[in-house]
C-alpha cells in the first residue's frame, strides 16, 4: 500500500536552510504517527500521488 506524506521542493541553488527544513520534516514524520493513520492508502504509488495532487494543489 502507498501513501504521500508529504512534498519537497528544492530549488538552484540549495542552501543550508532547504536541507535544514527537510532533515527536520523527514525527522517529524518519522517518530510521529504512522501514514496510514494520517492519510488514505492506495494500490498503487501514481494513485497515491493523484489523490495528494487533488488534495494540496
Amino acid at each position: 500500500m502507498f501513501c504521500v506524506q508529504s512534498a519537497d521542493y528544492f530549488y538552484i541553488p540549495v542552501d543550508e536552510k532547504q536541507l535544514s527544513d527537510s532533515n527536520k520534516q523527514f525527522l517529524e514524520l518519522f517518530i510521529e504517527e504512522s501514514p496510514d493513520s494520517r492519510s488514505q492508502m492506495f494500490s498503487t504509488i501514481e494513485e497515491a500521488i493523484e489523490s495528494h495532487l487533488k488534495e494540496f494543489i
